[in-house]
Formats: structure tokens, sequence, C-alpha cells
């Protein structure tokens, strides 16, 4: 069967498009398509037959009908000026007003994948994750169909922070895999994207419980794509996403020098957002690594302490009492237990409010007043300390069997072995006055 189409059209889209991607002709030479027979239908000289067509497609990660009759949503050059205005409004913040000059848009504009996309983004920093995630999750395919590798790269992300909001991993974990098969079935694919979307379904995978093997697969295949990757903060990411694999198989030591690594490299890419949060990380692997030179401890409590003076004298700083907490732990880990104690007493009324760090504050307020003499106050920061371990256990943390460990171990320090078995254990506690 061939194709009733004006083979001079068919030539001229397949040839820029495999321009666009960086392949040669040989790149498209598959056993249905010659060498010599791609040169001939990119010169407009030999109409491909349906097979051909089909194959040259896939080659180039398109649809068939993006050969045929081209990328149907082509935009004239004011419509495009109108999607920068949105994405204009977007990157001020504006999401409301971004949304209100979408609605103002033409019907053909307003069902074109980018501006879709900002939508979905709009609806995502709005706090309004269901709709985003339905937005996103319709024009992820369209994106992977017109190959925009830098749209669909957006759209994961967002989809990623929507799934985040509503808890959905296994969903997430399925949609991820359905792409990573079509993006593996194309020659040319961007590699940020391929790295992105492997870290993403690495840590999901993880999350939802998935296996060492498959991890370690991951790991592999990202840790492959790393060296063609330019983008700094891409690099980073995905380092990140690895030393947190590391981190959950409790690999404390290979975690921190990954995270460590992934810090230097968003300092390299000016991310100030991402920096102090990787330093809190980094701050809290290799707190709870073997490794105790001093120098490296103190080089990292100096990376804290840069990041929370750039921070000024902004209090509700999102990452400042994060920093501040890793920043004790250190100390801690150091013996400095007068001045772990003061950063711990002055992040209390706030820190408390994170149900998911109750466990690691209670502990390490424990081990403080452990060591300063104050076993009372240790039995009672151990106690809500167990508490809250038990309700990291249910939502399966990985953190749970660190904190559980430490905490065992705490109390077989101070002789009560009974206990120290109950919780290494996992025995639940009872409802008994404490002391």
């Amino acid at each position: 069967m061939t194709v009733n189409v004006d083979p001079t059209s068919i030539g001229q889209r397949i040839k820029a498009l495999r321009l666009s991607k960086g392949l040669k002709q040989q790149d498209l030479v598959s056993d249905k398509v010659s060498l010599g027979y791609v040169s001939l239908i990119e010169q407009g000289k030999r109409t491909p037959s349906g097979k051909a067509l089909s194959a040259i497609a896939e080659s180039l990660g398109v649809g068939v009908a993006m050969l045929t009759i081209g990328d149907s949503s082509n935009i004239s050059q004011q419509d495009h000026g109108l999607i920068a205005l949105a994405e204009g409004f977007l990157a001020q913040g504006k999401a409301s007003e971004a949304l209100s000059f979408i609605e103002s848009l033409p019907q053909h504009l307003q069902s074109h994948p980018h501006v879709r996309l900002i939508v979905g983004i709009c609806q995502c920093e709005s706090h309004q994750a269901s709709l985003a995630w339905d937005t996103l999750d319709g024009v992820l395919d369209e994106l992977l169909e017109l190959s925009e590798w830098e749209l669909l790269r957006r759209a994961i992300l967002f989809f990623g922070r929507a799934e985040m909001d509503l808890g959905r991993p296994v969903e997430f974990l399925v949609r991820l895999r359905e792409i990573l098969r079509i993006l593996d079935k194309t020659k040319y694919v961007d590699p940020l994207l391929q790295v992105q979307i492997r870290a993403m379904v690495l840590n999901t995978h993880q999350q939802t419980g998935g296996g060492p093997l498959v991890s370690a697969e991951l790991t592999s295949q990202i840790m492959e794509l790393l060296p063609s990757v330019a983008d700094h903060k891409a690099h980073a990411m995905a380092l990140w996403s690895i030393s947190y694999g590391a981190w959950v198989d409790k690999n404390f030591e290979e975690s921190y020098l990954l995270a460590l690594r992934a810090r230097e490299l968003f300092q390299v890419a000016e991310d100030s957002q991402s920096v102090p949060r990787i330093t809190t990380v980094t701050a809290r692997f290799l707190a709870r690594s073997s490794i105790t030179d001093q120098n490296q401890i103190r080089n990292v409590i100096q990376f804290i302490d840069d990041s929370l003076m750039e921070q000024g004298s902004f209090e509700e700083s999102y990452d400042r009492m994060y920093l501040l907490y890793s920043k004790a732990e250190l100390l801690l880990k150091m013996g400095e237990y007068k001045a772990a104690d003061r950063i711990l007493t002055s992040i209390e009324s706030e820190i408390v409010k994170d149900v998911d760090y109750g466990a690691g504050y209670h502990l390490h307020v424990g081990e403080v007043a452990l060591n300063l003499g104050a076993n009372e106050k240790a039995l009672e920061n151990f106690f809500k300390s167990r508490r809250a371990i038990e309700q990291l256990a249910v939502k399966d943390a990985p953190e749970a069997s660190y904190f559980r460990g430490r905490l065992a171990d705490n109390y077989k320090a101070m002789g009560d072995t009974e206990t120290a078995y109950e919780i290494a254990r996992g025995i639940k506690l009872v409802d008994v006055p404490v002391g």
C-alpha cells in the first residue's frame, strides 16, 4: 500500500525532522528501508510504502500522521506571541492571571498542547492537584507524538508534583513506565529527558516498595546516560535521585557522596532553591553514615552556615528550619551536645509540626539530654520518639528502621535491654506512664 500524499512534502518533513534531531540518513535505515530508499524519499523522488513510512516514523520517534500531514497544531507567529505572554504570567508567579488570559484565547489555541501544559502547571501552582493531574495526563501523549522533548520534560515534572499532592504513586509509576517504553522504541530521544524520567521511575519504584534489582538496573542506566547530559541541573537532579535510592538501601556513605556531588552541580547551575535543600540532605546522609572525619563534618556544617547566611533574616524560610535541624545532627555526631541542644530548642515549636520529623527530633533531643546527664528528659523524649517511629512504620517510611535501631541502642546503653529488644523487634508501645 502506498500513501496518497505529495511525496515532496513527505520527504521535506522527514528531512527536517531528521536534521532537527541530529540524525543521519543512515539512522533511518532498517530492514524495511534502505539508505538509497531514504535518500530518494527525502528528495521527493519516491513515495514511501505504508510499512516504510511506519519504520521511518518509529526511527524519528513521531507518529505517521506527522510525516503525512505534518503537525496539526501548527500555529501562526502571532499565536506563538500569545503563548509567550501566557508563559510570561507563569514566570512571574501569576497563575490566576495566566489562566484568565488563556480563557480569552481563540479555541484553536486553547487546545494547543503547549497552552494546555501551561494550564496544568497553573493548576499545580494553584494547589488544584486533581485538575492538574487530568490536564497534564491528557497532554503527555501529544507531546510525545510531536517529539516536544523540552515541553514533555516540564509536563512530567509537574505531573510528578500533582502525584505528590494526590498520593498516587502506583498510577504515576504505571504512567511513567508507559512513556519510557515509547521513548525506548525511538532511535533518538533527548538524553536529558531519558535521565529525568528514569530518575523519577527509580524514586517512585522505591517509594512503592520495589525490589533492589530493578533499582540497580535503573541506576546503571542513569549513570550510563549522564556523561551525555551537559545540563548541570539535570545532572544534579539525577544524582540526587540515585543518592535517595542509596539512602533507602541504607548505604549512607554512598548516598552522602552522591548528594555532595549533586550539591556542587547545583551550585554551578546557580540553582538558589535546590542548593539549600540538597545541603540539608547531604548533611543528613553524612550524620547517619559511619564517616567520622571531623574535617568532612565541619565542611558540611560550613555549607549549612553558608545557606543560612544567604537566606538572611527570613526566619519563615521553608529551608531554614531543616538546615538547622541537619546542623544539630552533625553537631551531635561530633559530640558537641550543648551546641546541638541550643539549635534543637530553637526550632522545637516548628519542627514538631512536621510529623515526618517527630521521630528523629525527639530521638536527638533525648540523646543530647542523655549525654548531658538529664536522664528523665531523655526517657521522656525517647518515649515520644518511639511513638513517632511506629507512625512512620505504618507508612513504610525508610527512616523507621534506622530510627528504631538507633533508639534501641540508646535503651541498651541505659541498661534497659528489655525495651531495647521490644523496639528492635518492632513490638508496639503500650500506653503506660513514662518513668
